[in-house]
């Protein structure tokens, strides 16, 4: 199997089989929606809780959330990860807005390093949507966005973004499972612009939500790599490829390399030691194999692998050939291979990107990150896809195209 390598390629998705790490027995997930999707869906789980609809005001139809819990992407795909937090209506809603008989669905996102308290919506449809030139994620602190009416070739025929509202987070156990409500959102239509940008449409629908709440705080919900993150006979287990969201699971005594067996293929509890994830190769049984943190000065793999493959675990590099790796730490130019998809040597993990291409610069090792708002002025965030496309959450900043 390929993989995308391109020197300036603002997203790469690695499917090697190295890279993507296919769980046996995992059923594969279906997506609800066009391909300008940032995430996945197959429903699983549901533990948000319902909105309610508003009075409306001016030119606002009011959308009642009565009776529909809102998700975190993990729990409406397991294993799924987005480029920045996603509370959302589920994969199985049938109809929100718009024509009865076509599937909606509503995003409230915000940053990777938002913390507890009260955020106003950012009300520039750019920063909720990437323009893939000069962004590649959303970049709003808080926002919104409704797609509307998708067609049978899974493209949603109108999308609409917050004008104002505003985002309480009350409890965060990750940024990825928090418990909250979004208040007083105007979703306004908005329409791309001749210069490849976003505007709203002048007279266009407007849609009010009054109330949002969600609590998409998973049970056993934990912090990977802080000490004490869950109970002493527990480890907590990352959910998402860059490491920042996880799951306290149960372990056993196969050790580092030896077959094992997960309990189910919706969760990570395992015979594995604690420390250890069940795993395995596309095609080959699972082996119990050392957690990693790719974002950690250091990821504390042995010599000769390397922390990363969407997974957090120590891989052997020789099977990172045709991924390329390069022995270049962070901030370093990538002399070996310069469209790298792994270096950082023994240091924190990242990969190698060339900011001006053909140009005089060259190639430079540049660290991943779990938030947009981490990428200094100047710089946006890329993406890395790993999982086949549903895990976009490890991002690295670029200068726009």
């Amino acid at each position: 199997m390929n993989q995308t390598r391109a020197s300036r390629s603002p997203f790469f998705f690695l499917t090697a089989a190295a890279l993507t790490l296919a769980l046996t027995g995992l059923a594969a997930g279906c997506s609800d929606d066009g391909s300008d999707d940032t995430g996945p869906t197959t429903t699983t789980t549901t533990t948000g809780t319902g909105g309610t609809g508003g009075t409306g005001g001016g030119d606002c139809q009011t959308i009642s959330l009565d009776g529909i819990e809102l998700v975190s992407m993990h729990e409406d795909q397991f294993d799924a990860s987005d480029s920045v937090p996603v509370i959302r209506t589920p994969g199985s809603l049938a109809n929100l807005s718009g024509d009865p008989a076509s599937a909606d669905r509503l995003r409230i996102l915000f940053d990777g390093d938002l913390g507890v308290g009260v955020h106003a919506m950012d009300g520039d449809p750019n920063q909720a949507l990437p323009d893939y030139a000069a962004t590649f994620v959303p970049n709003c602190t808080a926002c919104a966005v409704l797609q509307e009416d998708r067609d049978p070739s899974n493209a949603y025929l109108k999308t609409y973004t917050v004008s104002s509202g505003e985002l309480e987070i009350t409890d965060m156990v990750t940024p990825h499972q928090t418990a909250g409500v979004a208040r007083n959102l105007e979703l306004r239509e908005v329409e791309e612009t001749a210069e490849g940008t976003y505007a709203f449409v002048p007279g266009g629908t407007c849609y009010r939500i009054q109330e949002a709440t969600f609590d998409v705080r998973l049970p056993n919900g934990c912090k990977p790599f802080v000490a004490g993150s869950c109970p002493a006979d527990q480890y907590c287990m990352p959910l998402n490829a860059v490491g920042t969201d996880g799951q306290c699971v149960t372990g056993g005594d196969v050790a580092l390399g030896e077959p094992c067996t997960r309990a189910s293929t919706t969760s990570w509890d395992s015979d594995c030691q604690l420390g250890l994830r069940c795993i395995g190769d596309t095609g080959e049984d699972p082996t119990c194999q050392q957690v990693c943190d790719v974002l950690s000065a250091t990821p504390g793999c042995p010599s000769d692998t390397l922390c990363g493959g969407g997974y957090s675990i120590c891989m052997d590099v020789s099977i990172l050939q045709n991924s390329g790796t390069d022995d270049a730490l962070v901030g370093e130019v990538c002399a070996t291979d310069p469209e790298a998809l792994y270096c950082g040597g023994a240091g924190q993990r990242g990969l190698c990107y060339d900011d001006d291409g053909d140009g005089a610069l060259e190639s430079m090792c540049v660290p991943f990150s779990s938030a947009p708002s981490q990428c200094p002025a100047g710089r946006t965030a890329g993406y890395v896809a790993y999982k086949a496309g549903i895990d976009r959450s490890t991002l690295f900043c670029i200068p726009p195209l």
